[in-house]
């Protein structure tokens, strides 16, 4: 497993960032702490750093952050953790972004993670990045987080919505794999 995930960060390294955080970053000028939850290879992380956040970087996979530090200069405002979203320890926070990271959090777990992410936002502080549908080819893991329409409605409680985007389409996965991609992108203001 640990080989398939570095070759993941192999091949997608190098991305620009995502255009759902760059939308979210014009949305707020406030700076301060930011985590890149699900951090892989860390090209996310090296755009908040360059904003002018203090970033932790958090992956569950050691070869994650094995890879981030090969990339990114030793810097004093990036902490990187080895750590999963069901133990981590969420401190006040500006903004909290996942790329393609919050589905893999335990079904069992999620929603206190989704708590966890809202109680640590400071006001006005910014939740963004994209979660699965039920329409995804993965929907059947019983080991991912899948969304339904009817789940968003506790998941925007105390949050107003800047941006919300639901898309449906076949592409491949960064690794060559065909897959039927339901994807919902948003970036939440705490409120």
């Amino acid at each position: 497993m640990k080989k398939k995930w570095l070759d993941y960060y192999k091949k997608v390294a190098g991305r620009e960032p995502d255009p759902i955080l760059r939308v979210a970053l014009k949305k707020s000028q406030e700076r301060g702490l930011a985590y890149d939850l699900g951090c892989g290879a860390g090209d996310d992380t090296k755009y908040l750093l360059n904003e002018g956040f203090k970033v932790t970087s958090v992956d569950k996979d050691k070869a994650a952050i094995e890879f981030i530090k090969s990339v990114i200069k030793k810097n004093k405002n990036l902490n990187l953790e080895q750590n999963s979203f069901e133990k981590i320890q969420l401190t006040p926070s500006r903004l909290i972004w996942g790329r393609s990271s919050f589905p893999f959090c335990s079904p069992k777990y999620f929603y206190k993670f989704w708590k966890a992410m809202k109680n640590s936002l400071q006001p006005n502080g910014l939740l963004c990045g994209n979660l699965f549908g039920v329409n995804d080819t993965w929907s059947s893991s019983k080991v991912m987080t899948f969304i339904s329409h009817e789940d968003w409605e506790k998941l925007l409680v105390g949050f107003e919505i800047l941006y919300f985007d639901e898309r449906e389409f076949e592409a491949p996965t960064a690794l060559g794999s065909d897959k039927h991609w339901h994807i919902y992108y948003f970036i939440l203001r705490k409120i």
